[in-house]
This record gives structure tokens, sequence and C-alpha cells, in this order.
């Protein structure tokens, strides 16, 4: 996804609107985990005009949304409102409900290699077969509701990218 990144933002750059403005914005959103982290620090050692908060996301138990793009402020706004879930990895199917989890373990409890949770949100590390189990689940039974916690941070990055959602979401 790095070199992807990279190729897109510069593909971008040669893709103007009439007024000057590029016409189009990639961004990257990596899990906020030791793969998500080193990929962040290897996109920015590829292109250093990368920067986090604006180029590059990690998902965050709650995606803040700062009242301010300055990529500082942006930043400590996500610390402050993460500070309980210090220490804690967030991967995308992490904001499944855990009725969908709980229904994986209780089928195979070898599909789920460790769990650690801190307050209120829970973090697992599936197997292969596991991830591919939680998938099939969310696809087969998943309703909207299911689905919130994926949806606020699709609005976030509505927030973040300075675009106005769509009237109906």
């Amino acid at each position: 996804m790095c070199r992807e990144l990279v190729s897109f933002k510069n593909m971008a750059r040669g893709c103007l609107l009439p007024s000057g403005r590029p016409k189009y914005r990639f961004v990257g959103l990596f899990d906020n985990d030791n793969a998500g982290r080193q990929a962040i620090s290897d996109v920015r050692k590829t292109d250093t005009s990368i920067l986090e908060f604006k180029d590059v996301f990690r998902l965050w138990p709650v995606m803040a949304l700062s009242t301010s793009l300055d990529l500082e402020v942006m930043r400590k706004c996500f610390e402050s409102e993460n500070e309980k879930y210090k220490n804690l990895d967030w991967e995308l199917e992490d904001l499944l409900p855990d009725s969908f989890a709980e229904e994986i373990i209780n089928e195979n409890p070898a599909f789920l290699y460790k769990s650690h949770k801190i307050n209120d949100k829970v973090h697992r590390d599936w197997t292969p077969d596991g991830k591919a189990k939680l998938n099939r689940l969310a696809r087969q039974y998943g309703m909207r509701k299911d689905l919130e916690a994926a949806i606020s941070v699709l609005r976030a990055f509505w927030h973040y990218l300075n675009i106005k959602p769509p009237d109906r979401f």
C-alpha cells in the first residue's frame, strides 16, 4: 500500500483543476498496530512530503474530530481522546460488534490468537482463518447498525479532508 500511495500522490500532482488545485487527493489508512505504525514510518521515509494526520492516518478507537486541521493540534486531539486506550492496538476488524467475535470464539477458540481489553474496547488478534470467518459473518449477517463504527470512520475522513458528506449515508 505504501508504494501505491506514493505513486497515486505523485500522479495527482499532475492532474489539476482549472484553479490549479489538485483534482484528486489520496490518503492512507493503516491499522494502529506494529505493522501499521511501521508502514507509516516507511512511507514517510520514501516520501518526506507525506505527513501523518494529513496524508496518512492510523485507525484509533476514537477517530477524533479536531476543530483545527493543524497537524500538531490534530495529533494532540487524537492522543487526548484516546488516552484511556493507550497501548491498545486497533485494527479495522475491531470496529465490528463483539457479538461477531463471540460467535467465532464460541465456535472455534483456536481462531483467536489473543485479545487485549482496555476500558470498553477490545482488540483481538485473529488467525487468518479467524479473519476470514469474521469477514464471512459480517457479510452474511451484518446490518447497518453493526457497521456504525466503520461508518463513523468514514464520516471522520470527510471532516479531515474537508469534504461535504453525502446528504444521505
